[in-house]
């Protein structure tokens, strides 16, 4: 109890810093919506101008199953067994004005079900520091996931760290402005991204390079222009490296 309560006093310390609600999940411990589990920031659940910092590794994932309106920022980042965050049916968040990141800087988990729904109007990045050897995981279950803006595999790396940076895309879609895989993997199986403008010569590096998978290197990735963007999706067959008309990039990498 005597540690309880000084986890409780140092996050409301920081909490007071900034417009950070951090979640501690010391009521019902997993429900987003319950304005118990958070501290700090506009009081209670996180609002337009807070930044929602799950940044506790209790065992308990932070649940968003509502619509939870706008916040400024999502970070998901802790150490040991690192944060986790689940949006499920009916879970619906906006992030505007700053920007989201699942492992933003130490391991940090993000997962999206079939009916839940994430925007970000801002910079959405999967890990974006390389403080700690860490890991980084964005799982995309059903659901959508629009960003409009730029989509990372981190950003501010220097190289002092190790991070295992992961997107899966199980099921539902991806919608971003702009891709950038420079680090980590991309792994697609029956869901799609969708990037705005025409990235099939990205795509075919990311391939590779190994960089953008389908089935985790047992499948093939497909690439197709539509008006005015590419659509990616993955087959489980593997094939050669074809190129086909009507703005077709079927791609697979040998292992």
């Amino acid at each position: 109890m005597k540690n309880l309560k000084f986890c409780v006093v140092f996050l409301l310390a920081a909490a007071m810093m900034t417009n950070a609600q951090i979640w501690y999940g010391l009521d019902d411990g997993d429900v987003w919506s319950d304005a118990s589990n958070w501290i700090g920031g506009s009081g209670g659940v996180p609002g337009v101008s807070d930044w929602a910092e799950i940044i506790y590794d209790f065992p308990k994932t932070c649940i968003l199953d509502s619509d939870a309106g706008t916040i400024n920022t999502l970070h998901i980042s802790a150490g040991g067994t690192g944060a986790s965050m689940l949006i499920k049916n009916g879970g619906r968040l906006t992030v505007s004005g700053g920007d989201v990141s699942p492992g933003w800087n130490n391991n940090g988990t993000l997962t999206i079900e079939t009916g839940g729904s994430l925007t970000a109007n801002c910079m959405f990045t999967v890990a974006m520091y390389d403080d700690t050897d860490s890991f980084a995981r964005l799982i995309l279950n059903g659901g959508t996931l629009t960003v409009n803006n730029a989509f990372y595999h981190g950003i501010y790396f220097d190289g002092s760290s190790t991070v295992d940076i992961r997107t899966e895309i199980n099921a539902g879609v991806l919608d971003v402005d702009a891709l950038i895989l420079d680090r980590g993997i991309m792994n697609i199986t029956n869901g799609t991204v969708i990037v705005a403008g025409d990235v099939l010569g990205l795509v075919a590096n990311w391939v590779s390079a190994g960089r953008l998978t389908a089935f985790d290197g047992a499948g093939t990735i497909v690439a197709q222009l539509g008006n005015g963007y590419t659509e990616i999706t993955a087959v489980p067959e593997p094939s050669m490296l074809v190129l086909l008309a009507l703005g077709t990039l079927t791609l697979h990498r040998k292992r």
